[in-house]
């Protein structure tokens, strides 16, 4: 199965790069608790009330802004990956 979602943000690459990969960024956009964003390898952990889910990053290409430009991929352990491109 492969869900296609797609959310139009407008800014800056860079503005949305920033947005996508820093805690203070994501915490902007999801919930207000969120630890680990940063570089390759890093596993970036959202909570709800003490649980929720937890995505590695696998991949970051800063401040790409061309058509199918894979930006960020993250992949929860044991789940398909994700990828968002700006």
């Amino acid at each position: 199965m492969i869900i296609n979602h797609q959310v139009g943000i407008a800014g800056s690459a860079t503005d949305i790069y920033e947005a996508l990969t820093t805690n203070e960024g994501l915490m902007d956009w999801w919930t207000s608790d969120v630890t680990g964003a940063g570089e390759v390898g890093s596993v970036i952990q959202f909570r709800f009330n003490g649980g929720g889910p937890d995505f590695q990053v696998t991949e970051l290409i800063p401040d790409q802004r061309w058509s199918g430009g894979i930006m960020a991929i993250c992949r929860k352990p044991g789940s398909a990956q994700k990828s968002a491109s700006i």
